[in-house]
């Protein structure tokens, strides 16, 4: 078993999970490094809800020692720091898209209805472009620009 640095409540993997990611805004700061394609902290901090700094910067550092993010310097801009998602948060977009179906049976209905019907028609298509699209560049590579993907495009205003 891995160990976190969390607290654990229970050995129960619901538990667990819930202790890891439980809270109001740890899947939204995730949400926005899918969706959003968010990779530096100001990012975060202008995204809908209004997270406080000090609540950003505890999330982060959390996603960090668990191993779904990693930080490094800006290559554009060195004082800033960007953060991506590891090998083991693009194993969190799964869950992700099952809380994007939860949501719309529960009546959310703010983003693209093509998101959806590409969930509902070819969920494994969608999957493989979102972990494509977000695969961590590997150290030697790390030079390499990004290109923005249409789906991002399309899915940046996924849940304003």
């Amino acid at each position: 078993m891995v160990q976190s640095p969390l607290s654990m409540t229970s050995l129960c993997p619901i538990s667990v999970a819930l202790d890891c990611m439980g809270d109001a805004w740890t899947m939204k700061i995730i949400r926005d490094m899918v969706f959003k394609n968010h990779k530096h902290f100001h990012m975060f901090m202008k995204s809908p809800g209004k997270i406080s700094s000090n609540i950003l910067s505890d999330r982060l550092q959390k996603l960090e020692e668990i191993g779904f993010i990693s930080k490094s310097c800006d290559p554009h801009d060195k004082r800033k720091v960007q953060y991506q998602l590891t090998e083991k948060g693009l194993e969190l977009i799964p869950l992700l898209l099952e809380l994007i179906q939860l949501g719309y049976f529960l009546g959310g209905r703010d983003f693209p209805t093509g998101v959806i019907s590409e969930l509902k028609s070819n969920r494994s298509l969608l999957l493989s472009k979102l972990k494509q699209q977000h695969k961590p560049i590997s150290r030697d590579l790390k030079s390499r620009k990004r290109h923005s993907s249409p789906l991002a495009s399309q899915t940046l205003s996924l849940f304003d």
